[in-house]
């Protein structure tokens, strides 16, 4: 894969977000361990503003945006700016930093306490991504739904119909 491709998981050649963003959110964050748990926080607080209503939604935007803010601070270069876009009702979180790897998912082994990152990423985004911006750096980004379908209600009672019986044929 070259520098400028992009891997990205989730159907292929689907736009993420409409050429219109409706809410756009920046912030830089320093490389330093403990700005993410701020910037972790920041993220929440401003998807919440970009229409995230869904708790278990919520969750899962801040567990995979710690994710990939540490991965910036701990194996990237420089600032890390994150960035938060909402279109429609897909929410976009992309990491930057001024490094030029590639991220993946790893291998982790059975004992090992790092590795898992991506894999989350890979498992509870939508869809991700890592691309190499034209004025450097590498950016990781996943899209979640701002709002989730709510489930089926369980039936009641007046729900409930007796089974239509068939008139029996005799031959």
């Amino acid at each position: 894969m070259g520098d400028d491709d992009v891997r990205r998981s989730g159907a292929a050649g689907r736009r993420s977000l409409p050429l219109h963003p409706v809410h756009v959110s920046h912030r830089s964050v320093d490389p330093y361990p403990h700005q993410v748990a701020p910037a972790r926080r920041w993220a929440v607080e401003q998807a919440g503003e970009a229409g995230l209503t869904d708790q278990d939604a919520a969750a899962v935007l801040e567990l995979l945006a710690s994710e990939l803010i540490t991965n910036a601070v701990r194996h990237g270069e420089g600032t890390v700016d994150v960035t938060l876009v909402r279109g429609g009702a897909t929410l976009r979180i992309a990491v930057t930093d001024g490094g030029r790897g590639l991220p993946a998912p790893g291998a982790p082994g059975e004992g090992s306490v790092t590795g898992r990152g991506l894999l989350l990423v890979a498992a509870l985004s939508d869809t991700w991504g890592v691309e190499h911006p034209s004025g450097g750096g590498t950016c990781v980004w996943f899209t979640v739904p701002t709002t989730t379908a709510p489930a089926p209600a369980a039936p009641t009672a007046a729900d409930v119909r007796a089974p239509r019986t068939l008139p029996h044929r005799v031959a």
